[in-house]
């Protein structure tokens, strides 16, 4: 099931009372059965989990929601049976569909990435002006009044709700600062999971459902005929079908259309240095919350390629006025915990530790104390993030002081936000195993000449024959000799169906980087003559 979308499937269907009959609220899941649905299900299961173990509210939920901020679905999570939480979750939001303070159709605007009622005025406030959410409230027992926020393109397509008991204390400072440095790592691993669902759904989201489909049909290459048969329709239907969509795009051309549904010319990558940036916010936030939880000063991170090497690295402070001689310390203890040897060690290892101190498992442990100790700070907890089993990331964080009993509290701490760090680093991991040299990955390059390489190239981005011609200085008619052999080679019958074979090629290998482990995104990625 698409994120976003309208509901289907089995768990889709198990929300309980007036969720799911009519009312025009979202659909209510348990988490458990959200994360065997989709990459997305699990994306947000994982983040529940996480958010949930570390504020301990009395429920969490992950909504979803539409392009004008209006609610679609919850998933949840509640330390009850699966049936209980969802007839629970179901029953609070009927009763607070029209009285929420922090709706999200109030929050889209906001920039925010947590909001609680404190922002609108406190509880008291919240109350005083619509005296009817205080019997609500005390009709189910609990509030909603904290909210993580989490964006895409600009616009909020979703979050996660923190419910707590009315008869308990609110929210601390401190908890508060943890669901804050906890937004970018829960943003990062949904949006990543659901980016190939949200494009899609806003480019196609003013069509009809049979229009969906021709749509998508022309993004493949297909003609008229060809459509007419597989939906059973007349090819005139078709052509009515085509000139609405054409309209309801703005595009001129079925190869508009094309180039709009399936942008194969564009790398399905980000750039090293936008990749570098994110990983910078990951593990920035993941400082901020070792601050609240472990006592966390300094950190690092560094991406494995499948041999042990180390592909990128970064150190960070929780505190960003810190560097000067503290500085130049962590960059000495981030290289000694780089050691080739134990980097390449641990990538040929099979999964036997998840968290550790530095010195139980790294082979220079007195020199990576010693640095430590130099700089008044813990030895380094290292946390391995893992994809597919094969460990592909490193993360390091040394804590303000030295305690035996803090230290197996960190450990513990580290191990519970494990699957969330992994969940929002994955993508990350798999895009610097799978990094393709220029050109771009996905393109059919094997048994095409470098000229002929980059005729296809400019053609699938809109160029015309005469525009390819004057930038690449030469003939109209050797551009049009050019393009016929790509077609040839490439098995296709127009310049549609190149631009669809493209992009279909440049899925496969977006798939499998986020679906397989290094060594499958390494085979397709020579099946495709990079």
């Amino acid at each position: 099931m698409a994120d976003g979308g309208a509901p289907g499937g089995a768990a889709a269907r198990s929300g309980g009372g007036p969720e799911g009959t009519g009312s025009g609220l979202p659909h209510v899941v348990h988490a458990a059965d959200a994360r065997l649905e989709s990459p997305s299900g699990a994306a947000a299961a994982v983040a529940l989990d996480a958010v949930a173990r570390q504020l301990g509210p009395e429920a969490a939920t992950f909504f979803t929601t539409g392009a004008a901020g209006e609610l679609r679905r919850s998933i949840v999570w509640m330390p009850v049976s699966p049936p209980t939480a969802v007839a629970a979750v179901a029953r609070w939001k009927h009763a607070l569909r029209d009285l929420d303070p922090l709706a999200p159709a109030a929050l889209s605007a906001s920039g925010r990435g947590t909001a609680t009622l404190d922002d609108v005025g406190g509880l008291p406030l919240a109350v005083a002006r619509r005296p009817e959410l205080a019997a609500a409230y005390r009709r189910i027992g609990v509030v909603n009044d904290a909210r993580l926020l989490v964006r895409a393109e600009g616009r909020l397509v979703g979050g996660i709700t923190l419910w707590r008991s009315l008869r308990s204390r609110g929210w601390t400072p401190r908890q508060l600062a943890v669901l804050d440095a906890l937004q970018p790592l829960v943003e990062h691993a949904y949006v990543e999971a659901t980016s190939d669902v949200l494009g899609e759904n806003r480019l196609v989201a003013a069509l009809t459902a049979r229009e969906r489909e021709v749509a998508r049909m022309i993004a493949d290459g297909a003609t008229n005929a060809e459509i007419a048969r597989a939906l059973h329709v007349g090819i005139e239907t078709v052509k009515s079908h085509t000139r609405k969509i054409l309209l309801k795009l703005g595009a001129r051309t079925r190869r508009d259309v094309t180039r709009r549904l399936a942008p194969a010319a564009q790398p399905p990558w980000q750039t090293p240095q936008e990749d570098a940036a994110t990983a910078e916010r990951l593990l920035e936030a993941l400082l901020r919350w070792s601050r609240e939880r472990i006592d966390g000063v300094v950190g690092g991170y560094a991406a494995l390629s499948g041999r042990g090497a180390v592909v990128r690295g970064e150190v960070a402070f929780a505190d960003a006025s810190a560097g000067g001689p503290a500085g130049e310390r962590a960059r000495m203890l981030h290289a000694a915990l780089f050691a080739p040897e134990f980097v390449r060690d641990l990538a040929r290892q099979p999964q036997t530790w998840d968290v550790a101190t530095a010195e139980a498992v790294h082979p220079r442990a007195d020199r990576i104390d010693g640095l430590a100790a130099g700089a008044g700070w813990s030895a380094p907890l290292v946390l391995v993030v893992r994809v597919h089993g094969r460990a592909a990331g490193l993360v390091w964080i040394a804590r303000a002081r030295r305690s035996d009993c803090l230290r197996e509290r960190a450990v513990a701490e580290l191990l519970g936000l494990q699957p969330l760090v992994e969940a929002a680093a994955e993508p990350l991991l798999l895009r610097a195993h799978a990094r393709p040299p220029a050109p771009p990955a996905g393109v059919p390059r094997a048994g095409l000449t470098v000229r002929e390489w980059e005729v296809a190239r400019r053609s699938a981005d809109g160029a015309t024959n005469a525009e390819i011609a004057a930038a690449l200085g030469i003939a109209e008619a050797t551009v049009k000799a050019h393009m016929t052999r790509v077609m040839v080679k490439c098995g296709v019958r127009s310049r549609a169906q190149l631009i669809a074979l493209m992009h279909r090629r440049a899925t496969a290998v977006r798939r499998a980087a986020r679906g397989g482990p290094p060594s499958k995104v390494a085979a397709v990625s020579r099946s495709f003559g990079r």
